[in-house]
């Protein structure tokens, strides 16, 4: 799979993009999480800022991009904040497999990159806890 070439080359800048780390829809999604949740999936997580803020409640966090430069601030956001509970993985969330079912998953400030928003609802619906 190749990197996303916008993503890759503005890493950087999500990395230090006040928006993105403290932006008024991070502190109400952050708000909505509930406390000792179990396993999180944050797609299309890019820097990491949400998947950050996951981690705080949730045991455990699987963080997925397509972008290895994304993923790369994502894992130095964690290392700084000390944060041990976020998996990365790298791939587009159509191809995506995984047998878990979560208890939460987000996607924040990236919905209007995926072409079909319907696979993408029927997808997440199927991956959530009953």
């Amino acid at each position: 799979m190749t990197d996303n070439p916008f993503f890759d080359k503005f890493a950087d800048g999500y990395a230090k993009s006040i928006s993105h780390k403290y932006g008024d829809d991070l502190k109400i999604l952050s708000e909505l999480i509930p406390e000792n949740c179990e396993i999180s999936l944050d797609v299309a997580t890019g820097t990491g800022f949400t998947a950050l803020e996951l981690s705080k409640k949730c045991r455990m966090v699987i963080a997925i991009d397509e972008t290895e430069n994304m993923l790369e601030k994502a894992r130095e956001l964690m290392s700084a904040n000390g944060i041990k509970n976020v998996e990365f993985v790298k791939d587009t969330f159509e191809h995506y497999k995984s047998d878990q079912k979560f208890s939460i998953m987000t996607i924040r400030r990236a919905l209007h990159h995926f072409s079909d928003k319907d696979l993408f609802f029927r997808k997440a619906y199927s991956m959530i806890r009953d």
